[in-house]
Protein backbone atom coordinates (compact mmCIF):
# COMPACT_ATOMS: atom_id res chain seq x y z
CA UNK A 1 0.00 0.00 0.00
CA UNK A 2 2.79 2.41 0.80
CA UNK A 3 4.47 1.89 -2.53
CA UNK A 4 1.17 2.40 -4.30
CA UNK A 5 0.56 5.63 -2.43
CA UNK A 6 4.00 6.89 -3.35
CA UNK A 7 3.37 6.01 -6.99
CA UNK A 8 -0.01 7.69 -6.86
CA UNK A 9 1.53 10.83 -5.44
CA UNK A 10 4.18 10.92 -8.15
CA UNK A 11 1.56 10.57 -10.88
CA UNK A 12 -0.62 13.29 -9.38
CA UNK A 13 2.27 15.67 -8.91
CA UNK A 14 3.43 15.00 -12.48
CA UNK A 15 0.00 15.77 -13.88
CA UNK A 16 -0.35 18.86 -11.71
CA UNK A 17 3.08 19.99 -12.86
CA UNK A 18 2.42 19.50 -16.54
CA UNK A 19 -0.99 21.13 -16.50
CA UNK A 20 0.05 23.77 -13.98
CA UNK A 21 2.94 24.88 -16.18
CA UNK A 22 0.62 25.05 -19.18
CA UNK A 23 -1.82 27.10 -17.12
CA UNK A 24 0.87 29.68 -16.58
CA UNK A 25 0.35 30.91 -20.10
CA UNK A 26 -3.25 31.68 -19.26
CA UNK A 27 -2.79 33.10 -15.80
CA UNK A 28 -1.29 36.16 -14.19
CA UNK A 29 1.52 36.00 -11.68
CA UNK A 30 2.61 32.41 -11.18
CA UNK A 31 4.30 30.98 -8.09
CA UNK A 32 6.57 28.24 -9.36
CA UNK A 33 7.09 26.80 -5.91
CA UNK A 34 3.44 26.24 -5.04
CA UNK A 35 1.45 26.61 -8.26
CA UNK A 36 -0.40 29.52 -6.73
CA UNK A 37 -1.43 32.85 -8.10
CA UNK A 38 -0.96 35.94 -6.00
CA UNK A 39 -4.27 37.24 -4.70
CA UNK A 40 -5.76 40.07 -6.75
CA UNK A 41 -3.47 39.47 -9.71
CA UNK A 42 -5.04 39.54 -13.16
CA UNK A 43 -6.14 36.14 -14.38
CA UNK A 44 -6.00 36.34 -18.16
CA UNK A 45 -7.55 33.17 -19.47
CA UNK A 46 -6.26 34.01 -22.95
CA UNK A 47 -3.47 36.34 -21.97
CA UNK A 48 -1.50 38.02 -24.73
CA UNK A 49 2.23 38.71 -24.56
CA UNK A 50 1.38 42.40 -24.16
CA UNK A 51 -0.72 41.61 -21.09
CA UNK A 52 2.08 39.56 -19.60
CA UNK A 53 4.54 42.36 -20.32
CA UNK A 54 2.39 45.00 -18.60
CA UNK A 55 1.72 42.68 -15.66
CA UNK A 56 5.41 41.97 -15.13
CA UNK A 57 6.31 45.66 -15.27
CA UNK A 58 3.54 46.58 -12.84
CA UNK A 59 4.33 43.85 -10.32
CA UNK A 60 7.91 44.99 -9.73
CA UNK A 61 9.51 48.14 -8.38
CA UNK A 62 13.16 47.75 -9.39
CA UNK A 63 15.05 46.71 -12.49
CA UNK A 64 18.48 46.52 -14.11
CA UNK A 65 19.11 49.61 -16.24
CA UNK A 66 21.92 49.22 -18.76
CA UNK A 67 23.60 52.24 -20.32
CA UNK A 68 26.60 52.78 -22.61
CA UNK A 69 29.42 53.54 -20.20
CA UNK A 70 31.35 56.78 -20.60
CA UNK A 71 34.00 55.63 -18.13
CA UNK A 72 34.54 52.29 -19.87
CA UNK A 73 34.44 53.55 -23.47
CA UNK A 74 30.98 52.40 -24.48
CA UNK A 75 30.87 49.03 -22.75
CA UNK A 76 27.31 48.31 -21.53
CA UNK A 77 27.02 49.13 -17.83
CA UNK A 78 24.18 47.73 -15.69
CA UNK A 79 22.81 49.43 -12.57
CA UNK A 80 20.07 48.43 -10.16
CA UNK A 81 17.45 51.18 -10.19
CA UNK A 82 14.06 51.74 -8.61
CA UNK A 83 11.13 52.57 -10.85
CA UNK A 84 7.38 53.07 -10.80
CA UNK A 85 4.77 52.65 -13.52
CA UNK A 86 1.97 54.61 -11.85
CA UNK A 87 0.71 56.28 -8.69
CA UNK A 88 0.57 53.59 -5.99
CA UNK A 89 0.06 49.88 -6.50
CA UNK A 90 -3.43 49.90 -7.98
CA UNK A 91 -3.60 48.23 -11.39
CA UNK A 92 -6.09 50.82 -12.56
CA UNK A 93 -3.41 53.50 -12.11
CA UNK A 94 -0.75 51.60 -14.04
CA UNK A 95 0.49 53.50 -17.11
CA UNK A 96 3.07 51.09 -18.49
CA UNK A 97 5.61 53.92 -18.48
CA UNK A 98 8.75 53.41 -16.43
CA UNK A 99 9.80 56.41 -14.34
CA UNK A 100 13.21 56.60 -12.64
CA UNK A 101 14.87 59.00 -10.17
CA UNK A 102 18.44 59.57 -11.33
CA UNK A 103 21.32 61.82 -10.31
CA UNK A 104 24.06 62.98 -12.71
CA UNK A 105 26.54 62.26 -9.92
CA UNK A 106 26.48 58.49 -10.47
CA UNK A 107 27.58 56.47 -13.49
CA UNK A 108 24.08 55.92 -14.88
CA UNK A 109 23.25 59.62 -14.88
CA UNK A 110 26.61 60.49 -16.41
CA UNK A 111 26.12 57.92 -19.16
CA UNK A 112 22.62 59.14 -20.01
CA UNK A 113 23.82 62.73 -20.28
CA UNK A 114 26.01 61.62 -23.19
CA UNK A 115 23.87 58.90 -24.76
CA UNK A 116 20.27 58.32 -23.72
CA UNK A 117 20.09 54.87 -25.32
CA UNK A 118 19.41 52.26 -22.64
CA UNK A 119 17.66 49.00 -21.87
CA UNK A 120 15.72 47.83 -18.82
CA UNK A 121 15.59 44.18 -17.68
CA UNK A 122 12.93 42.84 -15.29
CA UNK A 123 12.36 39.23 -14.24
CA UNK A 124 9.79 37.27 -12.30
CA UNK A 125 12.73 35.99 -10.23
CA UNK A 126 12.48 39.32 -8.39
CA UNK A 127 9.09 38.18 -7.07
CA UNK A 128 10.35 34.93 -5.58
CA UNK A 129 10.06 32.60 -8.58
CA UNK A 130 11.87 29.44 -7.50
CA UNK A 131 12.44 28.11 -10.99
CA UNK A 132 15.92 28.84 -12.26
CA UNK A 133 16.13 32.47 -13.30
CA UNK A 134 16.98 31.41 -16.87
CA UNK A 135 14.06 29.00 -17.14
CA UNK A 136 11.60 30.38 -19.73
CA UNK A 137 8.70 29.87 -17.35
CA UNK A 138 10.29 32.40 -14.99
CA UNK A 139 9.11 35.37 -17.04
CA UNK A 140 11.57 38.05 -18.10
CA UNK A 141 11.30 41.20 -20.16
CA UNK A 142 13.69 43.65 -21.81
CA UNK A 143 12.50 47.14 -22.74
CA UNK A 144 14.87 49.33 -24.71
CA UNK A 145 14.80 52.87 -26.02
CA UNK A 146 15.75 56.31 -24.71
CA UNK A 147 15.88 57.22 -21.02
CA UNK A 148 15.38 60.98 -20.88
CA UNK A 149 14.55 63.60 -18.24
CA UNK A 150 10.84 64.18 -17.74
CA UNK A 151 9.62 67.49 -19.15
CA UNK A 152 9.55 70.30 -16.60
CA UNK A 153 5.76 70.63 -16.66
CA UNK A 154 5.40 66.88 -15.97
CA UNK A 155 7.96 66.56 -13.17
CA UNK A 156 5.48 67.03 -10.34
CA UNK A 157 3.38 64.12 -11.64
CA UNK A 158 6.48 61.98 -12.22
CA UNK A 159 7.66 62.62 -8.67
CA UNK A 160 4.22 61.68 -7.35
CA UNK A 161 4.43 58.42 -9.29
CA UNK A 162 7.89 57.65 -7.94
CA UNK A 163 7.36 58.74 -4.33
CA UNK A 164 4.14 56.69 -4.05
CA UNK A 165 6.17 53.48 -4.28
CA UNK A 166 9.53 54.78 -3.08
CA UNK A 167 8.76 57.34 -0.34
CA UNK A 168 12.40 57.59 0.76
CA UNK A 169 13.25 59.20 -2.60
CA UNK A 170 11.61 62.40 -1.43
CA UNK A 171 14.33 62.79 1.19
CA UNK A 172 17.37 62.09 -0.94
CA UNK A 173 19.96 64.91 -0.86
CA UNK A 174 18.85 67.89 -2.95
CA UNK A 175 22.44 68.78 -3.77
CA UNK A 176 22.76 65.51 -5.69
CA UNK A 177 20.39 66.87 -8.29
CA UNK A 178 18.03 63.94 -8.60
CA UNK A 179 15.54 64.30 -11.46
CA UNK A 180 12.72 62.09 -12.72
CA UNK A 181 13.51 60.26 -15.97
CA UNK A 182 11.24 58.24 -18.22
CA UNK A 183 11.91 55.40 -20.65
CA UNK A 184 10.70 56.18 -24.17
CA UNK A 185 10.10 52.59 -25.21
CA UNK A 186 11.15 51.53 -28.70
CA UNK A 187 11.43 47.74 -28.34
CA UNK A 188 9.91 45.14 -26.01
CA UNK A 189 11.14 41.54 -25.86
CA UNK A 190 9.31 39.10 -23.58
CA UNK A 191 10.11 35.50 -22.68
CA UNK A 192 7.21 33.92 -20.79
CA UNK A 193 7.26 30.32 -21.98
CA UNK A 194 9.12 27.78 -24.05
CA UNK A 195 9.38 28.42 -27.78
CA UNK A 196 11.43 31.58 -27.92
CA UNK A 197 11.11 35.24 -27.03
CA UNK A 198 8.23 37.39 -28.29
CA UNK A 199 8.53 40.89 -29.71
CA UNK A 200 5.66 42.89 -28.21
CA UNK A 201 4.42 45.89 -30.25
CA UNK A 202 4.82 49.05 -28.17
CA UNK A 203 1.39 50.33 -29.21
CA UNK A 204 -0.27 47.08 -28.10
CA UNK A 205 1.65 47.21 -24.81
CA UNK A 206 0.29 50.66 -24.00
CA UNK A 207 -3.26 49.73 -24.99
CA UNK A 208 -3.50 47.08 -22.27
CA UNK A 209 -5.73 48.00 -19.35
CA UNK A 210 -4.88 46.10 -16.18
CA UNK A 211 -8.00 45.18 -14.23
CA UNK A 212 -8.40 43.60 -10.80
CA UNK A 213 -10.24 40.29 -10.74
CA UNK A 214 -11.03 38.27 -7.60
CA UNK A 215 -11.47 34.51 -7.47
CA UNK A 216 -12.31 32.41 -4.43
CA UNK A 217 -10.13 29.62 -5.76
CA UNK A 218 -8.13 28.74 -8.83
CA UNK A 219 -7.08 25.19 -9.67
CA UNK A 220 -4.52 25.25 -12.47
CA UNK A 221 -4.55 21.53 -13.11
CA UNK A 222 -8.36 21.60 -13.42
CA UNK A 223 -8.36 24.33 -16.06
CA UNK A 224 -10.35 22.54 -18.77
CA UNK A 225 -9.29 24.51 -21.88
CA UNK A 226 -5.65 23.75 -21.13
CA UNK A 227 -5.44 20.32 -19.50
CA UNK A 228 -6.44 17.31 -21.50
CA UNK A 229 -9.67 15.69 -20.34
CA UNK A 230 -7.96 12.29 -20.27
CA UNK A 231 -5.35 13.65 -17.90
CA UNK A 232 -8.08 15.18 -15.74
CA UNK A 233 -9.99 11.90 -15.55
CA UNK A 234 -6.79 10.04 -14.75
CA UNK A 235 -6.02 12.50 -12.01
CA UNK A 236 -9.50 12.31 -10.50
CA UNK A 237 -9.37 8.50 -10.35
CA UNK A 238 -6.24 8.63 -8.24
CA UNK A 239 -7.48 11.49 -6.08
CA UNK A 240 -10.65 9.53 -5.31
CA UNK A 241 -8.57 6.50 -4.48
CA UNK A 242 -6.43 8.67 -2.25
CA UNK A 243 -9.44 10.02 -0.37
CA UNK A 244 -11.45 6.81 -0.12
CA UNK A 245 -9.09 3.83 -0.15
CA UNK A 246 -6.05 4.99 1.77
CA UNK A 247 -6.51 5.33 5.52
CA UNK A 248 -2.92 6.52 5.99
CA UNK A 249 -0.63 8.26 3.55
CA UNK A 250 3.07 8.98 4.06
CA UNK A 251 2.78 12.13 1.92
CA UNK A 252 0.78 15.33 2.18
CA UNK A 253 -2.39 15.51 0.06
CA UNK A 254 -1.59 17.03 -3.29
CA UNK A 255 -4.49 19.43 -3.03
CA UNK A 256 -2.83 21.34 -0.25
CA UNK A 257 -0.13 22.52 -2.63
CA UNK A 258 -1.89 22.52 -5.97
CA UNK A 259 -4.65 25.06 -5.63
CA UNK A 260 -5.11 28.60 -4.50
CA UNK A 261 -6.57 29.40 -1.12
CA UNK A 262 -6.74 33.17 -1.08
CA UNK A 263 -6.86 33.24 2.70
CA UNK A 264 -3.29 31.96 2.74
CA UNK A 265 -1.80 34.46 0.32
CA UNK A 266 -0.30 37.90 0.79
CA UNK A 267 -2.07 40.52 -1.28
CA UNK A 268 1.09 42.29 -2.44
CA UNK A 269 2.46 40.11 -5.18
CA UNK A 270 6.16 40.30 -4.33
CA UNK A 271 7.11 37.42 -2.05
CA UNK A 272 9.95 38.89 -0.01
CA UNK A 273 9.60 36.61 3.00
CA UNK A 274 9.99 33.10 1.70
CA UNK A 275 9.96 31.74 5.23
CA UNK A 276 6.58 33.30 5.92
CA UNK A 277 4.47 31.01 8.07
CA UNK A 278 1.39 30.15 6.03
CA UNK A 279 -1.64 28.41 7.53
CA UNK A 280 -2.26 24.90 6.26
CA UNK A 281 -6.03 25.03 6.64
CA UNK A 282 -8.44 27.38 4.98
CA UNK A 283 -10.12 30.11 6.97
CA UNK A 284 -13.79 29.39 7.31
CA UNK A 285 -16.07 31.64 5.29
CA UNK A 286 -18.94 31.15 7.77
CA UNK A 287 -18.56 33.86 10.36
CA UNK A 288 -21.28 32.34 12.53
CA UNK A 289 -18.92 29.57 13.64
CA UNK A 290 -15.77 31.64 14.00
CA UNK A 291 -14.50 32.26 17.55
CA UNK A 292 -13.64 35.76 18.73
CA UNK A 293 -10.63 37.38 20.38
CA UNK A 294 -11.41 40.56 22.35
CA UNK A 295 -8.79 43.29 22.90
CA UNK A 296 -9.59 45.71 25.75
CA UNK A 297 -8.67 49.37 25.88
CA UNK A 298 -6.18 51.49 27.81
CA UNK A 299 -6.20 50.94 31.62
CA UNK A 300 -9.04 48.41 31.14
CA UNK A 301 -9.23 44.62 31.42
CA UNK A 302 -10.67 41.51 29.85
CA UNK A 303 -13.79 42.05 31.99
CA UNK A 304 -14.81 44.75 29.50
CA UNK A 305 -15.82 41.97 27.11
CA UNK A 306 -18.14 40.24 29.61
CA UNK A 307 -21.44 41.34 28.04
CA UNK A 308 -20.35 40.37 24.54
CA UNK A 309 -19.00 37.07 25.88
CA UNK A 310 -22.37 36.27 27.47
CA UNK A 311 -24.10 36.79 24.14
CA UNK A 312 -21.60 34.90 22.00
CA UNK A 313 -20.99 31.93 24.29
CA UNK A 314 -24.77 31.42 24.62
CA UNK A 315 -24.63 30.48 20.94
CA UNK A 316 -21.90 27.93 21.63
CA UNK A 317 -19.16 30.02 20.05
CA UNK A 318 -15.74 30.49 21.59
CA UNK A 319 -14.94 33.94 22.98
CA UNK A 320 -11.58 34.82 24.50
CA UNK A 321 -11.09 38.19 26.15
CA UNK A 322 -7.33 38.57 26.13
CA UNK A 323 -5.72 39.29 29.49
CA UNK A 324 -2.04 39.45 28.61
CA UNK A 325 -1.64 43.08 29.75
CA UNK A 326 -4.51 44.45 31.85
CA UNK A 327 -5.06 47.60 33.88
CA UNK A 328 -1.73 49.29 34.78
CA UNK A 329 0.18 46.98 32.46
CA UNK A 330 -1.64 48.48 29.47
CA UNK A 331 0.00 51.84 30.18
CA UNK A 332 3.34 50.64 28.86
CA UNK A 333 4.44 51.17 25.28
CA UNK A 334 2.55 49.31 22.57
CA UNK A 335 5.71 47.97 20.98
CA UNK A 336 6.09 45.96 24.20
CA UNK A 337 2.46 44.85 24.20
CA UNK A 338 2.23 43.64 20.58
CA UNK A 339 4.58 40.63 21.05
CA UNK A 340 2.69 39.78 24.25
CA UNK A 341 -0.60 39.85 22.35
CA UNK A 342 0.75 37.67 19.54
CA UNK A 343 2.02 35.11 22.07
CA UNK A 344 -1.39 35.09 23.81
CA UNK A 345 -3.25 34.52 20.52
CA UNK A 346 -0.90 31.74 19.46
CA UNK A 347 -1.25 30.00 22.83
CA UNK A 348 -5.04 29.91 22.47
CA UNK A 349 -4.94 28.75 18.85
CA UNK A 350 -2.47 25.99 19.68
CA UNK A 351 -4.54 24.68 22.61
CA UNK A 352 -8.11 25.08 21.28
CA UNK A 353 -9.04 23.34 18.02
CA UNK A 354 -12.04 25.66 17.59
CA UNK A 355 -9.62 28.34 16.43
CA UNK A 356 -7.85 26.28 13.77
CA UNK A 357 -10.03 27.46 10.86
CA UNK A 358 -9.86 31.17 11.61
CA UNK A 359 -11.21 33.73 14.03
CA UNK A 360 -12.42 37.29 14.49
CA UNK A 361 -10.49 40.11 16.17
CA UNK A 362 -12.60 42.64 18.10
CA UNK A 363 -10.89 45.63 19.67
CA UNK A 364 -12.26 48.44 21.81
CA UNK A 365 -10.60 51.87 21.96
CA UNK A 366 -6.83 51.31 22.15
CA UNK A 367 -7.61 47.62 21.60
CA UNK A 368 -8.64 48.51 18.05
CA UNK A 369 -5.21 49.75 16.99
CA UNK A 370 -3.54 46.98 19.02
CA UNK A 371 -5.58 44.33 17.18
CA UNK A 372 -4.62 45.85 13.84
CA UNK A 373 -0.95 45.95 14.83
CA UNK A 374 -1.11 42.25 15.77
CA UNK A 375 -2.60 41.48 12.34
CA UNK A 376 0.20 43.34 10.58
CA UNK A 377 2.95 41.85 12.73
CA UNK A 378 1.72 38.23 13.01
CA UNK A 379 2.75 36.34 9.88
CA UNK A 380 0.71 33.24 10.74
CA UNK A 381 -2.57 34.91 11.71
CA UNK A 382 -5.93 33.57 10.46
CA UNK A 383 -8.03 36.65 11.13
CA UNK A 384 -11.16 36.68 8.97
CA UNK A 385 -12.77 39.86 10.29
CA UNK A 386 -11.46 42.89 12.18
CA UNK A 387 -14.08 44.68 14.28
CA UNK A 388 -13.06 47.99 15.83
CA UNK A 389 -15.28 49.66 18.45
CA UNK A 390 -14.37 53.34 18.81
CA UNK A 391 -10.83 52.35 17.97
CA UNK A 392 -7.92 54.78 18.13
CA UNK A 393 -7.06 53.77 14.58
CA UNK A 394 -5.49 56.95 13.25
CA UNK A 395 -4.48 58.64 16.49
CA UNK A 396 -5.83 60.88 19.25
CA UNK A 397 -5.79 64.66 18.98
CA UNK A 398 -8.10 67.00 20.88
CA UNK A 399 -9.09 69.51 18.23
CA UNK A 400 -11.53 72.37 17.69
CA UNK A 401 -14.67 70.49 16.56
CA UNK A 402 -17.63 70.58 18.96
CA UNK A 403 -17.60 66.81 19.48
CA UNK A 404 -14.13 67.13 21.07
CA UNK A 405 -15.30 69.42 23.89
CA UNK A 406 -16.55 66.63 26.19
CA UNK A 407 -13.38 64.53 25.81
CA UNK A 408 -11.42 67.71 26.58
CA UNK A 409 -13.45 68.27 29.75
CA UNK A 410 -12.65 64.73 30.92
CA UNK A 411 -9.01 65.37 30.10
CA UNK A 412 -9.00 68.56 32.19
CA UNK A 413 -10.60 66.64 35.06
CA UNK A 414 -7.72 64.14 35.10
CA UNK A 415 -8.98 61.29 32.90
CA UNK A 416 -5.49 60.78 31.49
CA UNK A 417 -3.65 60.94 34.82
CA UNK A 418 -3.39 57.15 35.01
CA UNK A 419 -2.12 56.82 31.46
CA UNK A 420 0.35 59.72 31.73
CA UNK A 421 1.53 60.64 35.25
CA UNK A 422 0.99 64.38 35.92
CA UNK A 423 4.68 64.66 36.75
CA UNK A 424 5.35 63.76 33.12
CA UNK A 425 2.60 65.92 31.61
CA UNK A 426 -0.26 67.57 33.49
CA UNK A 427 -3.32 67.93 31.26
CA UNK A 428 -5.21 69.64 34.09
CA UNK A 429 -2.81 72.56 34.32
CA UNK A 430 -4.48 74.77 31.69
CA UNK A 431 -7.17 77.42 31.54
CA UNK A 432 -10.27 77.08 29.36
CA UNK A 433 -8.74 79.23 26.63
CA UNK A 434 -5.48 77.31 26.73
CA UNK A 435 -7.32 74.13 25.77
CA UNK A 436 -7.85 75.81 22.39
CA UNK A 437 -4.31 75.31 21.12
CA UNK A 438 -1.81 75.96 23.92
CA UNK A 439 -2.25 72.58 25.63
CA UNK A 440 -2.17 70.78 22.27
CA UNK A 441 1.06 72.54 21.28
CA UNK A 442 2.75 71.71 24.58
CA UNK A 443 1.61 68.08 24.36
CA UNK A 444 2.86 67.79 20.77
CA UNK A 445 6.29 69.04 21.82
CA UNK A 446 6.34 66.52 24.67
CA UNK A 447 5.36 63.73 22.26
CA UNK A 448 8.59 64.18 20.33
CA UNK A 449 10.53 62.92 23.39
CA UNK A 450 11.92 59.43 22.55
CA UNK A 451 11.78 58.39 26.20
CA UNK A 452 8.06 59.19 26.37
CA UNK A 453 7.40 57.22 23.19
CA UNK A 454 9.35 54.23 24.53
CA UNK A 455 7.42 54.24 27.82
CA UNK A 456 3.72 55.09 27.42
CA UNK A 457 1.05 53.63 25.15
CA UNK A 458 -0.98 56.85 25.39
CA UNK A 459 1.90 58.61 23.66
CA UNK A 460 1.95 55.93 20.96
CA UNK A 461 -1.72 56.48 20.06
CA UNK A 462 -1.41 60.26 20.00
CA UNK A 463 -1.29 62.06 16.67
CA UNK A 464 -0.45 65.72 16.37
CA UNK A 465 -1.12 67.46 13.03
CA UNK A 466 2.44 68.05 11.79
CA UNK A 467 2.91 65.04 9.57
CA UNK A 468 6.68 64.90 9.19
CA UNK A 469 7.41 65.66 12.84
CA UNK A 470 4.81 63.12 13.97
CA UNK A 471 5.98 60.33 11.65
CA UNK A 472 9.62 60.99 12.59
CA UNK A 473 9.05 60.79 16.35
CA UNK A 474 6.09 58.46 16.98
CA UNK A 475 7.56 54.95 17.11
CA UNK A 476 4.30 53.04 16.74
CA UNK A 477 1.38 54.35 14.72
CA UNK A 478 3.29 55.69 11.68
CA UNK A 479 5.03 52.32 11.45
CA UNK A 480 1.77 50.36 11.28
CA UNK A 481 0.36 52.95 8.87
CA UNK A 482 3.52 52.38 6.79
CA UNK A 483 4.21 56.12 6.96
CA UNK A 484 7.60 55.70 8.60
CA UNK A 485 10.58 56.78 6.52
CA UNK A 486 13.18 54.26 5.44
CA UNK A 487 16.82 55.28 5.15
CA UNK A 488 18.40 55.12 1.71
CA UNK A 489 20.22 51.84 2.32
CA UNK A 490 17.67 50.33 4.72
CA UNK A 491 16.23 47.54 2.57
CA UNK A 492 14.98 45.74 5.69
CA UNK A 493 12.72 48.69 6.47
CA UNK A 494 11.16 48.53 3.01
CA UNK A 495 10.70 44.76 3.17
CA UNK A 496 9.00 45.14 6.57
CA UNK A 497 6.52 47.59 5.06
CA UNK A 498 5.54 45.09 2.41
CA UNK A 499 5.29 42.29 4.97
CA UNK A 500 2.97 44.31 7.20
CA UNK A 501 0.77 45.27 4.26
CA UNK A 502 0.65 41.64 3.11
CA UNK A 503 -0.51 40.55 6.55
CA UNK A 504 -3.17 43.26 6.82
CA UNK A 505 -4.64 42.38 3.44
CA UNK A 506 -5.04 38.73 4.43
CA UNK A 507 -8.14 39.68 6.42
CA UNK A 508 -11.41 39.49 4.51
CA UNK A 509 -13.41 42.21 6.25
CA UNK A 510 -13.01 45.25 8.45
CA UNK A 511 -15.94 46.79 10.31
CA UNK A 512 -15.16 50.08 12.01
CA UNK A 513 -17.65 51.56 14.46
CA UNK A 514 -17.45 55.14 15.69
CA UNK A 515 -19.80 57.79 17.01
CA UNK A 516 -19.66 61.50 17.92
CA UNK A 517 -21.30 60.40 21.20
CA UNK A 518 -18.11 58.58 22.19
CA UNK A 519 -17.18 61.32 24.65
CA UNK A 520 -13.72 59.98 25.48
CA UNK A 521 -11.48 59.73 22.43
CA UNK A 522 -10.99 62.55 19.99
CA UNK A 523 -11.56 63.04 17.23
CA UNK A 524 -14.24 60.37 17.06
CA UNK A 525 -13.56 60.09 13.31
CA UNK A 526 -10.25 58.37 14.15
CA UNK A 527 -12.37 55.23 14.64
CA UNK A 528 -12.78 55.25 10.87
CA UNK A 529 -9.25 56.40 10.02
CA UNK A 530 -10.08 60.11 9.90
CA UNK A 531 -7.78 62.72 11.43
CA UNK A 532 -7.23 66.47 11.64
CA UNK A 533 -5.67 68.43 8.81
CA UNK A 534 -1.97 69.16 9.01
CA UNK A 535 -0.06 72.38 9.62
CA UNK A 536 3.57 73.08 8.79
CA UNK A 537 5.11 73.57 12.23
CA UNK A 538 4.50 72.69 15.85
CA UNK A 539 3.94 76.36 16.62
CA UNK A 540 1.07 76.48 14.14
CA UNK A 541 -0.82 73.92 16.22
CA UNK A 542 -1.47 76.82 18.58
CA UNK A 543 -1.67 79.72 16.15
CA UNK A 544 -3.86 77.92 13.58
CA UNK A 545 -5.75 75.66 15.96
CA UNK A 546 -9.21 76.96 15.10
CA UNK A 547 -8.54 76.37 11.39
CA UNK A 548 -7.96 72.66 11.81
CA UNK A 549 -10.58 70.48 10.13
CA UNK A 550 -11.31 66.78 9.83
CA UNK A 551 -9.84 64.82 6.93
CA UNK A 552 -12.15 61.89 6.25
CA UNK A 553 -10.69 58.45 5.60
CA UNK A 554 -10.99 58.54 1.80
CA UNK A 555 -9.02 61.79 1.67
CA UNK A 556 -6.12 60.75 3.88
CA UNK A 557 -2.65 60.08 2.53
CA UNK A 558 -2.75 56.60 4.03
CA UNK A 559 -5.90 55.79 2.06
CA UNK A 560 -5.09 57.49 -1.22
CA UNK A 561 -1.58 56.03 -1.39
CA UNK A 562 -2.79 52.69 0.05
CA UNK A 563 0.22 52.66 2.34
CA UNK A 564 -0.86 49.66 4.44
CA UNK A 565 -3.74 48.32 2.34
CA UNK A 566 -6.72 50.37 3.59
CA UNK A 567 -7.87 51.42 0.13
CA UNK A 568 -7.50 47.90 -1.24
CA UNK A 569 -9.59 46.55 1.63
CA UNK A 570 -12.22 49.25 1.16
CA UNK A 571 -12.47 48.45 -2.55
CA UNK A 572 -13.44 44.92 -1.56
CA UNK A 573 -16.72 46.59 -0.47
CA UNK A 574 -15.93 46.43 3.24
CA UNK A 575 -18.30 48.26 5.54
CA UNK A 576 -17.50 51.35 7.56
CA UNK A 577 -20.48 51.94 9.87
CA UNK A 578 -21.51 54.39 12.59
CA UNK A 579 -22.55 52.35 16.28
CA UNK A 580 -23.79 45.94 19.80
CA UNK A 581 -27.38 45.26 19.32
CA UNK A 582 -28.02 47.18 16.12
CA UNK A 583 -24.75 46.87 14.20
CA UNK A 584 -21.92 44.98 15.83
CA UNK A 585 -23.72 41.65 16.20
CA UNK A 586 -24.49 41.63 12.49
CA UNK A 587 -20.86 41.66 11.46
CA UNK A 588 -19.86 38.72 13.64
CA UNK A 589 -22.81 36.54 12.67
Amino acid sequence: MTKFNHFTTIVIVFLALSCGIEARRAAGVFRADTFRLAEDENLYWSASPAQHARQLVHDNVWATLSTLSVEFNGIPYGSTVSYSDGVGYSKEDSTGKLFFYITPMDATGADLSVNSSASVAITMAQQGCKMDAEDPTCWKINLSGKVVPVAVDQRHYAEKVLFSKHPQMEYWPEKHGFLPYVLEIENIVLLDFYGGAKHVPVKEYYQIKLLSFRLAAYVPFLHFPICKMAALQFLLVFVLHFLVSSPVSPTHPVGSNAYLDVSELPAVSTNFNRNLAVPNSKVSSDKKVLPIFFFHGLTSSSADGANIAANITAEGRAFVALSFCENECSIQALNIQVPMAIAAVRNVVASDKRFKNGYIFMGHSMGGILARAVIEQMDDHKVYTLVSLAGALSGIFYGPQDADRIPLQFLAQGSAATAIPPAVFNFSNYSANEYRGKMQYDWARKLTDPELQATYSFANVARFPVRNAWSDTNVFMPVFNNMNKCALNDSECRVEKIRRKNNFLRIKEAHLFASPEDGVGAPWQMGQFGHYSDVETLEEIETKFEDLSIIEMHDTVEYKEDTFGLRTLDERTCEFNLVYDTYVYKVIS
